[in-house]
Protein backbone atom coordinates (compact mmCIF):
# COMPACT_ATOMS: atom_id res chain seq x y z
CA UNK A 1 0.00 0.00 0.00
CA UNK A 2 1.45 3.36 -1.05
CA UNK A 3 1.13 5.93 1.71
CA UNK A 4 0.88 8.92 -0.63
CA UNK A 5 -1.28 9.02 -3.73
CA UNK A 6 -1.78 11.90 -6.17
CA UNK A 7 -5.19 12.31 -7.79
CA UNK A 8 -7.35 14.61 -9.88
CA UNK A 9 -10.02 15.06 -12.52
CA UNK A 10 -9.03 15.71 -16.13
CA UNK A 11 -10.69 16.67 -19.40
CA UNK A 12 -8.88 16.91 -22.76
CA UNK A 13 -5.32 16.85 -21.38
CA UNK A 14 -3.78 14.31 -23.76
CA UNK A 15 -0.73 16.50 -24.51
CA UNK A 16 0.22 16.88 -20.85
CA UNK A 17 -0.64 13.71 -18.93
CA UNK A 18 2.54 11.71 -19.56
CA UNK A 19 4.60 14.59 -18.18
CA UNK A 20 2.26 15.04 -15.21
CA UNK A 21 2.31 11.34 -14.29
CA UNK A 22 6.08 11.07 -14.79
CA UNK A 23 6.76 14.15 -12.65
CA UNK A 24 4.69 12.98 -9.71
CA UNK A 25 6.21 9.52 -9.88
CA UNK A 26 9.61 11.23 -9.59
CA UNK A 27 8.19 13.24 -6.69
CA UNK A 28 7.68 9.98 -4.78
CA UNK A 29 3.95 9.35 -5.05
CA UNK A 30 3.26 5.64 -4.97
CA UNK A 31 0.13 5.72 -7.09
CA UNK A 32 -2.04 7.94 -9.28
CA UNK A 33 -5.85 8.06 -9.43
CA UNK A 34 -7.45 10.07 -12.23
CA UNK A 35 -11.07 10.66 -13.16
CA UNK A 36 -11.80 11.34 -16.81
CA UNK A 37 -14.49 13.99 -17.26
CA UNK A 38 -15.82 13.25 -20.75
CA UNK A 39 -12.60 13.77 -22.73
CA UNK A 40 -12.82 13.58 -26.51
CA UNK A 41 -9.25 14.37 -27.58
CA UNK A 42 -7.61 11.00 -26.84
CA UNK A 43 -7.17 11.60 -23.11
CA UNK A 44 -9.53 8.80 -22.16
CA UNK A 45 -7.73 6.29 -24.39
CA UNK A 46 -4.38 7.35 -22.90
CA UNK A 47 -5.71 6.97 -19.36
CA UNK A 48 -7.09 3.52 -20.16
CA UNK A 49 -3.68 2.51 -21.51
CA UNK A 50 -1.94 3.90 -18.42
CA UNK A 51 -4.41 1.97 -16.28
CA UNK A 52 -3.61 -1.21 -18.22
CA UNK A 53 0.06 -0.64 -17.32
CA UNK A 54 -0.86 -0.19 -13.65
CA UNK A 55 0.40 3.39 -13.68
CA UNK A 56 -2.96 4.89 -12.77
CA UNK A 57 -6.36 3.89 -11.45
CA UNK A 58 -9.08 5.30 -13.71
CA UNK A 59 -12.55 6.50 -12.89
CA UNK A 60 -15.05 7.63 -15.50
CA UNK A 61 -16.72 10.81 -14.23
CA UNK A 62 -19.79 11.87 -16.25
CA UNK A 63 -20.03 15.50 -17.29
CA UNK A 64 -22.40 17.31 -14.93
CA UNK A 65 -23.76 20.83 -15.09
CA UNK A 66 -22.12 21.59 -11.73
CA UNK A 67 -19.67 20.04 -9.29
CA UNK A 68 -18.20 17.22 -11.38
CA UNK A 69 -14.91 17.88 -9.58
CA UNK A 70 -16.29 17.54 -6.07
CA UNK A 71 -18.15 14.33 -6.92
CA UNK A 72 -15.04 12.91 -8.58
CA UNK A 73 -13.01 13.73 -5.47
CA UNK A 74 -15.52 11.85 -3.30
CA UNK A 75 -15.28 8.84 -5.58
CA UNK A 76 -11.47 9.01 -5.55
CA UNK A 77 -11.47 9.04 -1.75
CA UNK A 78 -13.72 5.97 -1.76
CA UNK A 79 -11.33 4.16 -4.11
CA UNK A 80 -8.29 5.19 -2.04
CA UNK A 81 -9.78 4.17 1.31
CA UNK A 82 -7.86 1.24 2.76
CA UNK A 83 -5.17 1.50 0.06
CA UNK A 84 -3.56 4.89 0.71
CA UNK A 85 -3.26 7.02 3.83
CA UNK A 86 -3.12 10.39 2.06
CA UNK A 87 -4.30 11.77 -1.27
CA UNK A 88 -2.93 14.95 -2.85
CA UNK A 89 -5.51 16.51 -5.15
CA UNK A 90 -3.98 18.32 -8.12
CA UNK A 91 -5.19 19.35 -11.57
CA UNK A 92 -3.28 18.45 -14.74
CA UNK A 93 -1.85 21.99 -14.89
CA UNK A 94 -0.53 21.77 -11.30
CA UNK A 95 2.78 20.20 -10.21
CA UNK A 96 3.93 19.74 -6.63
CA UNK A 97 7.53 21.02 -6.46
CA UNK A 98 10.16 21.00 -3.72
CA UNK A 99 12.59 23.90 -3.80
CA UNK A 100 15.61 21.57 -3.61
CA UNK A 101 14.62 19.84 -6.89
CA UNK A 102 15.93 16.56 -5.46
CA UNK A 103 14.09 13.54 -6.80
CA UNK A 104 11.45 12.29 -4.36
CA UNK A 105 11.91 15.19 -1.95
CA UNK A 106 8.27 16.26 -2.37
CA UNK A 107 6.94 13.15 -0.66
CA UNK A 108 9.78 13.04 1.84
CA UNK A 109 8.74 16.56 2.87
CA UNK A 110 5.11 15.49 3.12
CA UNK A 111 6.22 12.59 5.30
CA UNK A 112 7.92 15.02 7.67
CA UNK A 113 4.84 17.26 7.76
CA UNK A 114 2.45 14.47 8.78
CA UNK A 115 4.88 12.63 11.09
CA UNK A 116 3.26 13.98 14.27
CA UNK A 117 0.22 11.80 13.63
CA UNK A 118 -2.38 14.54 14.13
CA UNK A 119 -2.25 16.25 10.71
CA UNK A 120 -5.34 15.78 8.60
CA UNK A 121 -4.47 18.17 5.79
CA UNK A 122 -1.42 19.89 4.33
CA UNK A 123 -2.29 22.92 2.19
CA UNK A 124 0.38 24.20 -0.20
CA UNK A 125 0.16 27.59 -1.89
CA UNK A 126 0.25 28.05 -5.64
CA UNK A 127 3.11 29.58 -7.59
CA UNK A 128 1.39 30.81 -10.76
CA UNK A 129 3.28 30.76 -14.06
CA UNK A 130 2.26 32.83 -17.08
CA UNK A 131 2.64 32.37 -20.81
CA UNK A 132 6.31 33.47 -20.85
CA UNK A 133 5.25 35.46 -23.91
CA UNK A 134 4.64 32.32 -25.97
CA UNK A 135 1.90 32.48 -28.58
CA UNK A 136 2.00 28.92 -29.93
CA UNK A 137 2.00 25.49 -28.33
CA UNK A 138 5.23 23.51 -28.29
CA UNK A 139 6.32 19.90 -27.95
CA UNK A 140 8.67 20.44 -25.00
CA UNK A 141 7.46 19.68 -21.44
CA UNK A 142 5.37 22.33 -19.70
CA UNK A 143 7.97 22.62 -16.93
CA UNK A 144 10.62 23.46 -19.52
CA UNK A 145 8.63 25.87 -21.70
CA UNK A 146 7.14 28.18 -19.09
CA UNK A 147 9.77 29.89 -16.95
CA UNK A 148 8.13 33.12 -15.75
CA UNK A 149 6.11 33.54 -12.57
CA UNK A 150 5.21 36.13 -9.94
CA UNK A 151 7.78 37.89 -7.77
CA UNK A 152 8.31 36.57 -4.26
CA UNK A 153 6.27 35.88 -2.29
CA UNK A 154 3.93 35.80 -5.29
CA UNK A 155 0.89 37.24 -6.99
CA UNK A 156 -2.46 37.47 -5.22
CA UNK A 157 -3.60 34.37 -7.11
CA UNK A 158 -0.92 32.45 -5.20
CA UNK A 159 -3.07 32.70 -2.08
CA UNK A 160 -4.95 29.70 -3.43
CA UNK A 161 -3.87 26.33 -2.07
CA UNK A 162 -4.04 22.69 -3.08
CA UNK A 163 -4.13 20.06 -0.39
CA UNK A 164 -2.97 16.69 0.79
CA UNK A 165 -5.71 15.07 2.90
CA UNK A 166 -5.93 12.13 5.23
CA UNK A 167 -8.23 9.76 3.33
CA UNK A 168 -10.14 8.33 6.29
CA UNK A 169 -10.74 11.72 7.97
CA UNK A 170 -12.29 13.74 5.14
CA UNK A 171 -15.79 15.02 5.79
CA UNK A 172 -16.23 16.79 2.45
CA UNK A 173 -13.69 17.44 -0.31
CA UNK A 174 -13.57 20.79 -2.11
CA UNK A 175 -11.56 21.92 -5.11
CA UNK A 176 -8.70 23.44 -3.10
CA UNK A 177 -9.08 21.97 0.37
CA UNK A 178 -11.36 19.72 2.42
CA UNK A 179 -13.17 19.66 5.72
CA UNK A 180 -12.30 16.97 8.25
CA UNK A 181 -14.49 14.90 10.56
CA UNK A 182 -12.01 15.27 13.40
CA UNK A 183 -10.01 17.96 15.13
CA UNK A 184 -6.86 17.00 13.27
CA UNK A 185 -4.66 19.88 12.14
CA UNK A 186 -4.63 21.85 8.91
CA UNK A 187 -0.98 22.78 8.35
CA UNK A 188 0.99 24.63 5.69
CA UNK A 189 4.22 23.66 3.92
CA UNK A 190 6.29 24.51 7.00
CA UNK A 191 4.11 22.50 9.38
CA UNK A 192 2.49 25.56 11.00
CA UNK A 193 -1.22 25.41 11.71
CA UNK A 194 -3.17 27.47 9.15
CA UNK A 195 -5.30 30.11 10.85
CA UNK A 196 -5.97 32.44 7.91
CA UNK A 197 -8.15 30.50 5.46
CA UNK A 198 -10.42 33.08 3.80
CA UNK A 199 -13.49 33.11 1.60
CA UNK A 200 -15.64 30.75 3.67
CA UNK A 201 -18.93 29.98 1.88
CA UNK A 202 -20.99 30.91 4.95
CA UNK A 203 -19.32 34.33 5.22
CA UNK A 204 -18.53 33.79 8.89
CA UNK A 205 -15.09 35.34 8.63
CA UNK A 206 -13.59 32.40 10.52
CA UNK A 207 -10.62 30.50 9.13
CA UNK A 208 -12.42 27.99 6.94
CA UNK A 209 -10.68 25.57 4.52
CA UNK A 210 -13.72 25.46 2.23
CA UNK A 211 -12.63 28.77 0.74
CA UNK A 212 -9.41 27.21 -0.53
CA UNK A 213 -7.35 30.37 -0.02
CA UNK A 214 -5.10 31.82 2.65
CA UNK A 215 -4.94 35.51 3.52
CA UNK A 216 -1.19 35.54 2.98
CA UNK A 217 1.10 33.34 0.89
CA UNK A 218 2.71 30.78 3.17
CA UNK A 219 6.33 30.32 2.23
CA UNK A 220 7.84 26.86 2.48
CA UNK A 221 9.95 24.30 0.66
CA UNK A 222 6.88 23.02 -1.19
CA UNK A 223 4.84 24.97 -3.74
CA UNK A 224 2.25 23.95 -6.31
CA UNK A 225 3.43 25.27 -9.67
CA UNK A 226 0.28 26.27 -11.52
CA UNK A 227 0.39 26.61 -15.31
CA UNK A 228 -3.12 27.96 -15.73
CA UNK A 229 -2.87 29.56 -19.18
CA UNK A 230 0.27 28.24 -20.96
CA UNK A 231 0.60 29.75 -24.45
CA UNK A 232 -2.10 31.80 -26.17
CA UNK A 233 -2.89 28.87 -28.47
CA UNK A 234 -3.22 26.44 -25.58
CA UNK A 235 -5.38 28.80 -23.57
CA UNK A 236 -7.71 29.20 -26.56
CA UNK A 237 -8.22 25.43 -26.54
CA UNK A 238 -8.64 25.36 -22.76
CA UNK A 239 -11.45 27.92 -22.91
CA UNK A 240 -13.51 25.60 -25.12
CA UNK A 241 -13.47 22.56 -22.86
CA UNK A 242 -15.54 24.05 -20.03
CA UNK A 243 -15.08 23.59 -16.30
CA UNK A 244 -15.38 20.64 -13.92
CA UNK A 245 -17.02 22.94 -11.39
CA UNK A 246 -19.16 25.16 -13.64
CA UNK A 247 -20.17 22.89 -16.50
CA UNK A 248 -19.02 21.90 -19.98
CA UNK A 249 -20.23 25.14 -21.57
CA UNK A 250 -18.44 27.49 -19.18
CA UNK A 251 -15.99 29.90 -20.87
CA UNK A 252 -13.18 31.16 -18.65
CA UNK A 253 -12.97 34.28 -20.80
CA UNK A 254 -10.17 36.65 -21.73
CA UNK A 255 -10.06 38.12 -18.22
CA UNK A 256 -8.86 34.75 -16.92
CA UNK A 257 -5.83 34.90 -19.20
CA UNK A 258 -5.03 38.41 -17.98
CA UNK A 259 -5.33 37.36 -14.35
CA UNK A 260 -3.01 34.37 -14.65
CA UNK A 261 -0.54 35.55 -17.30
CA UNK A 262 2.05 36.34 -14.61
CA UNK A 263 5.59 36.77 -15.95
CA UNK A 264 7.43 38.97 -13.45
CA UNK A 265 10.53 36.89 -12.73
CA UNK A 266 12.32 33.83 -14.09
CA UNK A 267 12.19 30.38 -12.54
CA UNK A 268 13.96 27.57 -14.37
CA UNK A 269 14.44 23.97 -13.39
CA UNK A 270 17.92 22.54 -13.22
CA UNK A 271 19.08 20.91 -16.46
CA UNK A 272 19.62 17.61 -14.65
CA UNK A 273 16.08 17.65 -13.30
CA UNK A 274 14.59 18.24 -16.73
CA UNK A 275 16.81 15.53 -18.22
CA UNK A 276 15.57 13.03 -15.62
CA UNK A 277 11.98 14.04 -16.34
CA UNK A 278 12.59 13.53 -20.06
CA UNK A 279 13.95 10.02 -19.39
CA UNK A 280 10.94 9.15 -17.25
CA UNK A 281 8.57 10.39 -19.94
CA UNK A 282 10.42 8.49 -22.65
CA UNK A 283 10.35 5.26 -20.64
CA UNK A 284 6.63 5.63 -20.00
CA UNK A 285 5.91 6.29 -23.68
CA UNK A 286 7.97 3.24 -24.62
CA UNK A 287 5.97 1.05 -22.25
CA UNK A 288 2.75 2.42 -23.69
CA UNK A 289 3.94 1.60 -27.21
CA UNK A 290 5.20 -1.90 -26.37
CA UNK A 291 2.65 -3.15 -23.85
CA UNK A 292 -0.69 -1.50 -24.72
CA UNK A 293 -2.85 -1.14 -27.82
CA UNK A 294 -2.75 2.67 -27.64
CA UNK A 295 -0.86 3.11 -30.93
CA UNK A 296 -2.12 -0.04 -32.61
CA UNK A 297 -4.19 0.72 -35.77
CA UNK A 298 -7.56 -0.97 -35.27
CA UNK A 299 -10.59 -1.48 -37.50
CA UNK A 300 -14.08 -2.62 -36.63
CA UNK A 301 -17.78 -1.98 -36.80
CA UNK A 302 -21.03 -2.09 -34.88
CA UNK A 303 -23.37 -4.44 -36.70
CA UNK A 304 -26.23 -4.84 -34.25
CA UNK A 305 -27.82 -2.33 -31.89
CA UNK A 306 -31.13 -2.14 -30.05
CA UNK A 307 -32.49 -1.44 -26.56
CA UNK A 308 -31.14 -4.76 -25.29
CA UNK A 309 -27.69 -5.15 -26.81
CA UNK A 310 -24.89 -3.79 -28.94
CA UNK A 311 -22.67 -6.11 -30.96
CA UNK A 312 -19.81 -5.76 -33.38
CA UNK A 313 -16.25 -6.73 -34.16
CA UNK A 314 -12.69 -5.35 -33.90
CA UNK A 315 -9.30 -6.44 -35.24
CA UNK A 316 -5.97 -4.87 -35.97
CA UNK A 317 -4.79 -4.34 -39.55
CA UNK A 318 -3.38 -7.88 -39.54
CA UNK A 319 -6.73 -9.41 -38.63
CA UNK A 320 -5.76 -10.17 -35.04
CA UNK A 321 -7.93 -9.32 -32.01
CA UNK A 322 -5.99 -10.60 -29.01
CA UNK A 323 -6.28 -8.37 -25.94
CA UNK A 324 -8.89 -5.99 -27.38
CA UNK A 325 -11.98 -4.63 -25.64
CA UNK A 326 -14.64 -1.95 -25.97
CA UNK A 327 -16.16 0.38 -23.37
CA UNK A 328 -19.89 1.05 -23.23
CA UNK A 329 -21.33 4.36 -22.03
CA UNK A 330 -25.07 4.93 -21.55
CA UNK A 331 -26.14 8.57 -21.35
CA UNK A 332 -22.56 9.51 -20.56
CA UNK A 333 -22.17 7.02 -17.71
CA UNK A 334 -19.69 4.16 -18.04
CA UNK A 335 -21.78 1.00 -18.10
CA UNK A 336 -19.01 -1.53 -18.50
CA UNK A 337 -16.39 -3.15 -20.71
CA UNK A 338 -16.83 -5.97 -23.19
CA UNK A 339 -13.92 -8.16 -24.23
CA UNK A 340 -13.41 -8.96 -27.88
CA UNK A 341 -13.33 -12.70 -28.58
CA UNK A 342 -16.66 -14.06 -29.79
CA UNK A 343 -16.32 -16.29 -32.84
CA UNK A 344 -17.38 -14.64 -36.11
CA UNK A 345 -17.09 -17.18 -38.96
CA UNK A 346 -18.31 -14.56 -41.45
CA UNK A 347 -15.32 -12.34 -40.74
CA UNK A 348 -12.96 -15.30 -40.97
CA UNK A 349 -14.41 -16.22 -44.36
CA UNK A 350 -14.11 -12.62 -45.57
CA UNK A 351 -10.46 -12.48 -44.49
CA UNK A 352 -10.96 -9.62 -42.05
CA UNK A 353 -10.03 -11.90 -39.13
CA UNK A 354 -7.31 -14.55 -39.15
CA UNK A 355 -9.23 -16.89 -36.84
CA UNK A 356 -12.71 -15.40 -36.47
CA UNK A 357 -12.38 -14.62 -32.75
CA UNK A 358 -12.98 -10.90 -33.09
CA UNK A 359 -16.59 -10.29 -32.07
CA UNK A 360 -17.92 -8.42 -29.05
CA UNK A 361 -21.35 -8.54 -27.46
CA UNK A 362 -22.71 -6.25 -24.74
CA UNK A 363 -26.08 -6.97 -23.12
CA UNK A 364 -27.60 -4.12 -21.13
CA UNK A 365 -28.54 -5.16 -17.57
CA UNK A 366 -32.06 -3.83 -18.31
CA UNK A 367 -33.65 -2.73 -21.59
CA UNK A 368 -32.90 0.89 -22.46
CA UNK A 369 -35.59 3.50 -23.08
CA UNK A 370 -36.27 5.25 -26.34
CA UNK A 371 -33.92 8.20 -26.66
CA UNK A 372 -31.19 6.72 -24.47
CA UNK A 373 -27.75 7.49 -25.87
CA UNK A 374 -25.14 4.72 -26.18
CA UNK A 375 -21.48 5.32 -26.97
CA UNK A 376 -19.10 2.48 -27.83
CA UNK A 377 -15.38 3.26 -27.70
CA UNK A 378 -12.35 1.05 -28.24
CA UNK A 379 -10.53 0.46 -24.98
CA UNK A 380 -7.17 2.27 -24.75
CA UNK A 381 -7.31 3.17 -28.44
CA UNK A 382 -8.74 6.14 -30.31
CA UNK A 383 -9.62 4.35 -33.56
CA UNK A 384 -13.21 4.80 -34.69
CA UNK A 385 -15.72 2.03 -35.39
CA UNK A 386 -17.38 1.94 -38.81
CA UNK A 387 -21.04 2.89 -38.73
CA UNK A 388 -20.60 5.28 -35.85
CA UNK A 389 -20.02 4.75 -32.16
CA UNK A 390 -22.74 7.13 -30.89
CA UNK A 391 -26.15 5.48 -31.04
CA UNK A 392 -29.62 6.50 -29.90
CA UNK A 393 -32.29 3.96 -28.98
CA UNK A 394 -35.34 4.26 -31.24
CA UNK A 395 -33.52 5.62 -34.28
CA UNK A 396 -32.67 3.64 -37.37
Amino acid sequence: MAKFCVAGIVRNEVDYLVEWVAWHRLAGFGHVILADNGSDDGTRSLLEALADLGEVSLLYQPVLERRSQQLAYRRILGLALGKHDYVMFLDADEFLVHESQRHGEECRELERLVASGDVGSVSVNWKCFGSSGLEEAGSEPVLQRFTRCGTAPGASADCHTKSLVRVDHVKAPYCHSSTLVSAWKYVDATGDVIEDFVGSPDGSGESDPRGGRTRSIHQGPLRVHHYAVKSREEFSRKRLRGSATRGANFDKGEAYFGRYDINDVAHEFQAGKLARLAREMSALKQRLAEHTVLDRPLVGAIDHFDANAVCGWVTDRNGKASGLAVNIFVNGVHAGRARVGFYRPDLRRSGKSVDGYCGFRWLHPAPLKEGDHVTVSLHANASVLVGGSDLVVGTS
